[in-house]
């Protein structure tokens, strides 16, 4: 789940799902609506605080519970038909505010972009705004109460404004400005509240010591007051909307459109399938106690949806294997499976099955894999991998044994596992006090990691990340990357994946990648298969190995076990590397 904006909203809607065990991005530009504000009203428990203190609360609540805040801004979105259930997923680019950019992939989104507030066109309005330039009586008028205070009409609401500033104090200007000619009876009104009325237009804000002290009109005269109340255009912020495929509707007031916002039902679910939106982006007179609600509700929506698309596929995945295990020929019911699904392998298409721990032919009918099919939106990666994993029943092996000997003496930091596989390995790693955050190109692989480390008691200390590796990488810095037999049949830069892992190794961290250098016996793949050295690997990977401490680079022998029943001793390539 990706949420779209780091403010009341977002961070809401974040924390409830991420209490529910979802794996949650949120995308925050810094720039929340309410930033001006010396402090935050109506919030119960956090009356008066400032906003900014608010998001410090907010960022910290959402990041116990696994939450990640990625400062910086959605640029575009792409929509992905996925083939399994029908179900949509997106693409996000985001602008880093560091500078850089990044794609993330996400199964649903939540728009909590909220919204700019356009002020009249009147000298030294903008430097007041938010101090005592106003807006919302209820959100800032008991600050103002008892003091000269001046609405400025720009709409036919604006003698509504007035009646709610004269509850707060009895000394309350109407300046007309662009108003329209107020009625007979409201001219009564005024007159029966004790409402100066000043025709004309406002030029200017007048300030003495940094203070407001006066509105000053088109003809020069210039009216004490000591706060003003203005009425902006609620200009929702229209960010991913057009790539979503979504429209913008009219907020009307009195017969004038007074902003704009999204439309969504009553959880927040707009017309996108997939997309819910919370906040001021789809109710631009809320308040931030307003937006806070909606973001839970949207969060616990969105939660629900996913249990519905687990439990559909969850079925899918039982019937599958029901099928399977009718057959005499294990493997050939899964790749005949995983050829359905995927309608897209024939007899040169080749996967590495770890139960066999050998290059498989999957025999079957369908199209090549190709570096540039993009079907449905999913690389050739995630077209090939999704389906296996899908195929196959969850894994419950440990971990690596080169894992485990190699790291077990090393203080336990920030992890990222390239290919989580059955997450035995980031589970043990978690259990050993480390972080970890394990990626890896199938949903179903990554979904059943977070269960699998969830009933342990370390989901909290595995975060999944959806990233296809030849396309995108996680962001961060570690003190350990781990690649277990990071292959593919479909065709990737492996050494560069290699070697921006090491980039993202911090100093006194390990690089450690563990390959095949040997076939089992009972594979299918040729016993004649070179693999490459350790040092071949090394070289590949280009690294400054001025800036490296090789801790281990060599093959090493280890006990394998067949699909039926066998037992061999197979070899394996270490490479072990510390930075200085």
């Amino acid at each position: 789940m990706v949420v779209v904006g780091g403010s009341a909203a977002g961070l809401s809607g974040a924390k409830i799902a991420a209490r529910s065990r979802r794996s949650v991005l949120v995308i925050d530009s810094g720039a929340p609506r309410n930033s001006a504000a010396d402090g935050v009203h109506n919030y119960l428990y956090s009356e008066g605080a400032s906003p900014s203190r608010l998001g410090e609360i907010g960022r910290a609540e959402a990041n116990h519970y696994g939450v990640q805040v990625l400062p910086g801004t959605a640029s575009s979105a792409t929509i992905i038909d996925a083939p399994i259930d029908g179900a949509s997923r997106f693409t996000i680019t985001i602008e880093l505010q560091d500078g850089g950019v990044r794609t993330v992939w996400a199964r649903r989104l939540l728009l909590a972009t909220g919204l700019v507030d356009e002020l009249p066109d009147i000298d030294g309005l903008g430097e007041r705004w938010g101090r005592d330039v106003l807006h919302c009586p209820f959100c800032h008028g008991w600050e103002v109460r008892d003091r000269a205070i001046g609405v400025i009409g720009s709409g036919p609401m604006a003698l509504h404004a007035v009646q709610l500033f004269r509850a707060l104090s009895s000394d309350v200007v109407f300046f007309q400005h662009t108003a329209p000619d107020p009625t007979d009876d409201q001219r009564e009104l005024l007159a029966a509240l004790g409402v100066r009325h000043v025709v004309g237009p406002v030029t200017r804000i007048e300030t003495t010591d940094d203070e407001l002290s006066g509105v000053r009109m088109a003809d020069g005269q210039i009216v004490d007051r000591e706060a003003v109340a203005i009425s902006t255009f609620l200009s929702a912020r229209t960010d991913l909307v057009a790539d979503l495929g979504l429209e913008m509707t009219d907020l009307e007031m009195g017969g004038t459109v007074i902003g704009r916002y999204l439309a969504v039902d009553d959880l927040g679910l707009t017309s996108a399938p997939g997309v819910w939106a919370a906040g001021n982006v789809s109710a631009p007179m809320a308040q931030v106690i307003n937006s806070a609600a909606a973001g839970a509700t949207s969060g616990a929506a969105i939660h629900m949806d996913l249990i519905a698309e687990d439990n559909r596929l969850a079925v899918t995945e039982l019937r599958a294997r029901a099928g399977i295990n009718q057959s005499h020929d294990f493997g050939d019911r899964v790749r005949s499976w995983m050829n359905v699904a995927s309608g897209r392998f024939n007899n040169t298409a080749r996967y590495w099955d770890h139960r066999e721990a050998s290059w498989v032919d999957s025999r079957n009918g369908g199209s090549d894999v190709t570096a540039d099919d993009d079907r449905a939106g999913w690389g050739p990666s995630e077209q090939f991998w999704e389906p296996h994993y899908a195929a196959s029943a969850p894994a419950t092996a440990g971990p690596n044994a080169v894992l485990v000997e190699t790291v077990e003496g090393l203080s336990a930091g920030d992890a990222l596992d390239l290919g989580c596989g059955g997450g035995g390995d980031a589970v043990w790693l978690a259990q050993n006090g480390w972080n970890v955050t394990t990626v890896d190109v199938s949903s179903t692989a990554l979904d059943r990691v977070a269960l699998r480390a969830g009933a342990v008691g370390v989901g909290e200390r595995v975060r999944t990340e959806h990233h296809d590796l030849a396309r995108t990488f996680p962001a961060g810095s570690f003190d350990l990357v781990t690649a277990q037999y990071l292959l593919s049949p479909v065709e990737f830069d492996r050494p560069s994946v290699l070697a921006q892992a090491a980039t993202a190794i911090r100093p006194g961290g390990m690089l450690l990648i563990v390959d095949h250098a040997s076939v089992a016996p009972w594979s299918w793949a040729d016993p004649e298969t070179v693999f490459p050295s350790p040092r071949d690997t090394l070289e590949a990977i280009g690294l400054d190995l001025e800036q490296w401490d090789i801790t281990r680079l060599e093959n090493c022998d280890r006990s394998a076990n067949g699909p039926d029943g066998q037992s061999a001793v197979v070899t394996d390539t270490v490479i072990a590397l510390t930075r200085r």
